[in-house]
């Protein structure tokens, strides 16, 4: 017979619900850019509704997580669409626009919404940490998701990749503060 007290310290430790939270992060990422590449943006709806369960059943920020989930997806949506409308990035297989963030970009912004309380919240009050991490990992993800195929740029990959750089370094530890002060606000 299961051990239930072990099983639910196990569980409440935040060590695992961070380690738990990276994993589904990274998965949904994948996931949701292999389905764009093959025009399947129902990939990356599965994989974010699993990781928005999952998230629901670990985390002591629900409530605030899925403000800032909402708030990414605006925030996403402009972004997104200046990188189209500038020319830096090339979304392929957008179900609905080719001058509009796809939805499936959109659900990559949710996502990472999601890491904000979770694996990335120590990142909070050390935005100059964030800003370098943001410029670094930022635009290892977009290069990881052209060389995939779920985008392309009609520029040299590295002048768009300084672009998105420029981008995670102001966007990563505006998310972080905005999570810090939600989260507080909802206490």
């Amino acid at each position: 017979m299961l051990n239930t007290t072990f099983i639910n310290r196990t569980l409440n430790s935040s060590l695992i619900n961070n380690l738990i939270n990276l994993v589904f992060f990274q998965g949904v990422w994948f996931i949701t850019v292999i389905g764009a590449a093959e025009g399947n943006t129902w990939y990356g709806i599965a994989g974010l509704s699993c990781f928005v369960c999952i998230h629901y059943l670990i985390a002591h920020t629900v409530k605030a997580d899925l403000l800032l989930a909402a708030v990414a997806i605006f925030l996403g949506l402009i972004i997104e669409t200046a990188v189209i409308q500038t020319g830096v990035l090339k979304y392929v297989h957008s179900i609905t626009s080719t001058q509009f963030a796809p939805l499936w970009i959109l659900i990559l912004w949710a996502n990472l919404a999601l890491t904000l309380n979770g694996c990335l919240r120590w990142l909070q009050g050390r935005y100059m940490l964030a800003a370098i991490l943001g410029a670094a990992g930022g635009p290892l993800t977009y290069f990881a998701g052209i060389k995939l195929g779920a985008a392309t740029t009609t520029m040299a990959v590295a002048t768009a990749l300084g672009v998105i750089a420029v981008i995670y370094a102001i966007v990563t530890p505006l998310l972080l503060l905005i999570a810090k002060q939600v989260t507080q606000a909802l206490k």
